[in-house]
């Protein structure tokens, strides 16, 4: 991992305190070996992504109580003028294990804060990243954008969420490498099918 970026993701995660965000407890640094560890909150519940994987779906109610966990934690990460830039399904950590799906999900904790930028005293940022599929059409265009992108990452979260499908974006070629220029194109195009 880029050092530049690993201290940049530090210097973030230093200033979180949310229930909704993944708190970073204490940092190691091995001088001997140039390693550092990151001492972060025990997360012990799956993914999002893995665990509608497993669900297959969730009801409106739950869906609904998972969605605003994320949005809190995304209103919060912006209050503190950080844009994620990388949010998905995959980026979201349940506090502990979903097991009794007759109640509601444990808390929701937002993780990876590696593509994450303050956007304090920026008027855009133009840096193409984030995954596909949840990226923010103005990201793609390289037009420049703002902390505005995780909205729409979070509506194709919330479309996922109640359909468990992807938007459907019409590809021709099955290599992730080609898929991943497809999706961006069809972004900067405008044609995304809902």
């Amino acid at each position: 991992m880029n050092k530049d970026l690993l201290n940049k993701e530090i210097e973030l995660l230093k200033l979180l305190d949310h229930p909704n965000v993944i708190h970073l407890r204490e940092i190691w640094k091995q001088d001997s070996c140039s390693m550092v560890h990151l001492v972060m909150e025990l997360a012990a519940g799956p993914d999002l992504y893995l665990d509608l994987k497993t669900a297959q779906f969730y009801q409106e109610d739950i869906a609904a109580h998972i969605f605003i966990d994320a949005l809190q934690a995304v209103r919060y990460v912006h209050s503190m003028g950080i844009v994620h830039r990388d949010l998905k399904l995959s980026n979201f950590v349940f506090a502990r294990p979903y097991e009794n799906r007759k109640e509601f999900p444990p808390p929701l904790k937002l993780i990876d804060f590696g593509f994450s930028e303050s956007f304090i005293g920026k008027s855009s940022m133009k840096q193409v990243v984030g995954t596909s599929y949840f990226l923010a059409p103005e990201i793609a265009k390289e037009c420049g954008y703002d902390e505005r992108c995780d909205m729409w990452s979070m509506g194709v979260i919330l479309y996922v969420l109640c359909l468990f499908l992807p938007p459907r974006i019409q590809l021709n070629l099955l290599t992730q490498n080609s898929l991943t220029h497809q999706i961006h194109d069809t972004l900067r195009r405008g044609t995304i099918f809902w």
